[in-house]
Formats: C-alpha cells, structure tokens, sequence
C-alpha cells in the first residue's frame, strides 16, 4: 500500500489512540489540533509540526497546559526565544 504522508500520519496517531483506549474522534479534538496550533504559535511550520507528531505521537497524551507549556516557560527563562526552542 502506497500511502501519502498524511494518511501515514493519521495511521500512526490512531493506532496509538487505539492503544490508549481512545476514539479516533476524542484523540483527535482533545489534543491533536490544540497540539498543532500551538507549535504553529511558536514558529513552526506545518512540515515541522507533522515531522514531530508522526515521529512521536505519543506526544498527544501530554498536557499542553501540564507539561509543554511549563518545558517552554522554563527554557524562555534560560534566554531562549521562541525560535530556538522550536
């Protein structure tokens, strides 16, 4: 099977909601766009985005508000801006 890296993508993340005991649907809204809106936020680019989530999805079942967004506060406050931490 020959499939685009979209649909590879959405393969990955399901299999891994399945695991989790997910839907489809409550992966999907409760992380997946939240997740990708904020790493647009902070200076990523859709292939960027893509590349991380498809080589970790696992990264949905992390809390924005819980884990990536104190990671990101602690490495601003190094001196890092919002570039160098994406």
């Amino acid at each position: 099977l020959d499939m685009n890296d979209s649909q590879a993508q959405k393969k990955k993340i399901m299999q891994f909601a399945h695991l989790m005991g997910r839907t489809k649907q409550e992966c999907l809204k409760d992380h997946l766009e939240p997740l990708k809106q904020w790493f647009k936020d902070l200076g990523m680019d859709d292939s960027q985005v893509k590349t991380v989530i498809v080589r970790d999805p696992e990264l949905l079942c992390y809390g924005l508000e819980n884990k990536f967004k104190p990671i990101v506060q602690w490495l601003r406050d190094l001196g890092m801006d919002d570039s160098q931490v994406a």
